[in-house]
């Protein structure tokens, strides 16, 4: 069977200077698939979170979280979950301790839900949670950070009915023992996603993709809200074609997008980056690849 393995590559300097040396290269994981999603920066080292099928006694997926030194020497690794699959999409520092967020399928019978889980430290489990609506609703947690005494995940609900899928993207706050705050959906009649969510001054910014909303098929997907929750702005991004937003950041006058695009680039994907203003409006765009 061919092997994935976690890999990580952490570069001293800027991520795309050609001369700077690599501080380490390392693999962790078993015999199967293992994939690491995220990773956080630590004063003693990094934390990565993903899936692993190599410790599963029926060869499912499990939440996997792995701590190593400034080295890339591990000091340890956990997995988490249930009987089915769990996986793991997004990770924070949470006080002293951290939360990560993804979906599981053990927990809530047929259905995927939301997963999050409070660890500390040395991956001690101080709680988890999951939430689903009802036995049509599925949930994949993407993106979580922490805000204050409490924690704002984003993510998506997909609604089966008749056979037909609406997919709608959906932040949900949940407080330090992760009960929920409140709720909020974002999208239309179509298919639209939030794969990232940042703090802002005023509240959040959450960035996905869109289908309802967009030029072509889908586009980058950017909606502004305050802090419960309400949508201040929304913008999409793109051409004829499709357009993903994976990633956003804010700067001293606007924000810029990371992502992909078929409408611009030469052939196939190329990367998409957007610059925008504080309420969304496109300053430039380019793409690259």
């Amino acid at each position: 069977m061919k092997k994935y393995f976690i890999s990580t590559l952490l570069i001293s300097s800027t991520l795309f200077a050609s001369n700077n040396p690599i501080t380490f290269d390392k693999t962790y994981g078993g015999k199967e698939h293992d994939i690491a999603k995220s990773v956080i920066k630590l004063d003693d080292g990094y934390l990565i979170a993903g899936d692993t099928k190599s410790f599963h006694k029926d060869r499912d997926f499990n939440a996997y979280v792995i701590k190593i030194d400034k080295h890339g020497e591990k000091l340890w690794s956990k997995t988490y979950g249930g009987e089915d699959d769990e996986h793991i999409n997004g990770l924070t520092k949470f006080g002293k301790d951290f939360v990560f967020v993804g979906s599981t399928k053990s927990f809530d019978m047929r259905n995927q839900s939301f997963y999050f889980a409070n660890i500390d430290n040395n991956g001690k489990m101080n709680w988890e949670k999951t939430y689903y609506r009802n036995d049509n609703n599925y949930y994949y947690g993407n993106d979580i950070i922490a805000d204050g005494k409490n924690l704002v995940i984003a993510g998506v609900e997909k609604h089966l009915e008749f056979f037909n899928a609406k997919i709608n993207p959906m932040l949900f706050k949940i407080n330090s023992d992760g009960d929920m705050v409140w709720r909020g959906y974002y999208g239309g009649k179509d298919e639209d996603r939030a794969n990232t969510v940042i703090n802002t001054k005023d509240g959040y910014i959450m960035a996905g993709e869109t289908e309802t909303y967009g030029h072509g098929d889908f586009d980058a997907f950017v909606v502004g809200l305050n802090k419960k929750g309400k949508r201040e702005w929304f913008h999409a991004y793109g051409g004829k074609d499709n357009e993903v937003a994976h990633d956003i950041i804010e700067t001293k006058d606007g924000y810029i997008l990371v992502g992909s695009t078929d409408s611009f680039g030469l052939n196939y994907k190329n990367v998409y980056v957007v610059k925008i203003d504080k309420r969304g409006k496109t300053i430039w765009q380019h793409s690259y690849g």
